[in-house]
């Protein structure tokens, strides 16, 4: 069943498989744009018994398309598992097209905002996996929201490579960028809130009308009781919707009363593939564009990157330019300071 409560818009582990989500959407990503162009990816992960366990779209999907398409698999389930299990056993790659999308409840709510034209599905049935990965396509660009027989025939071919990467061992997990001072709470020692800043009593009300706020006050008194009034901060990571945390607490001293109170800092953790995904979905980059901004976002020079990326130096200098009209800067230092703004 869908986990809609899941904090879809950060780069996540996939529990089945204890993988670093963010290494294996890159490689899927690599794997697909070597024969097909695609905007973004959509993972299905089925049970044992075939009902979908798990959903991970693309982080540059916004918050309300992303419940409006678990919503809309919630509201046809056994639809859609009938669906996939056959297309699971029968190996079967398929495509639907913006024409065909239109005629389904979920157009107006996710297809359409998100500018999305076509959708090719590759499913893979191995021992302990069952999976259906979802290529989509913007409506513009060179590619025009179809995808081709040609790229049917690809798709076909790519089941023993894309198989075995998704049943790959696990890899080292990848660190995350840690935006501190999100927000900042102050407690007494049994947990009430004495004062929040704005952002915290947000978090708080975003807790309140989660199903994640009861495991959150747990983990808060846990923390909470292991902390003490000479020790050093206690910590425990929480994702919500919006995000994913990692909440301090520090004991702020007795401050008149016989136990002291505590200060609940919350630091805000991010993937850095995510703020450059969400900065390509905002500017509206293309995939050749994105890895561009991938490449000059690291040390290499100019002829290492045109190196790795097999195109000219001139090529690269013209992706360059476009890449920084999209972003409004005006060169690589420019880019650099965007990424870190964001």
């Amino acid at each position: 069943m869908v986990q809609a409560a899941r904090p879809l818009l950060e780069f996540q582990r996939l529990d089945a498989l204890q993988l670093p989500l963010p290494d294996l959407m890159r490689e899927l990503q690599q794997h697909l744009d070597r024969c097909i162009g695609l905007d973004s990816l959509v993972v299905h992960w089925y049970d044992e018994q075939a009902g979908m366990n798990e959903f991970y779209a693309d982080p540059g999907w916004n918050a309300e398309a992303i419940e409006a398409y678990v919503a809309d698999n919630r509201h046809a389930q056994a639809v859609h598992r009938r669906i996939a299990l056959q297309r699971l056993r029968t190996r079967q790659v398929y495509s639907l097209d913006e024409q065909a999308l239109r005629g389904r409840e979920v157009y107006d709510t996710v297809v359409r905002p998100l500018g999305l034209g076509a959708v090719l599905s590759l499913p893979y049935w191995q021992p302990g996996l069952r999976a259906i990965v979802s290529c989509v396509r913007s409506a513009s660009g060179p590619h025009k929201g179809r995808f081709a027989p040609a790229d049917l025939r690809q798709a076909e071919r790519l089941h023993g490579a894309l198989g075995g990467l998704l049943a790959r061992e696990p890899g080292p997990p990848t660190p995350a960028l840690v935006q501190p001072g999100a927000a900042l709470m102050v407690l007494d020692a049994d947990g009430r809130l004495l004062q929040a800043c704005a952002r915290g009593r947000r978090l708080l009300a975003l807790l309140e009308a989660s199903p994640a706020g009861a495991d959150f006050q747990a983990r808060l008194q846990q923390a909470l009781g292991r902390l003490e009034p000479a020790a050093d901060a206690a910590e425990f990571d929480f994702s919500l919707r919006e995000g994913r945390y990692r909440l301090r607490l520090r004991p702020l001293g007795a401050l008149g009363t016989t136990r002291p109170w505590v200060a609940v800092e919350w630091d805000r953790l991010s993937h850095p593939d995510l703020k450059l995904l969400t900065l390509a979905r905002q500017a509206g980059l293309s995939r050749r564009e994105l890895q561009v901004a991938q490449a000059l976002l690291g040390s290499a020079s100019v002829e290492a990157i045109a190196r790795q990326l097999g195109v000219a130096e001139s090529t690269l200098k013209t992706l360059s330019r476009s890449l920084y009209q999209r972003l409004q800067v005006s060169d690589r230092q420019g880019l650099w300071r965007k990424f870190a703004a964001a």
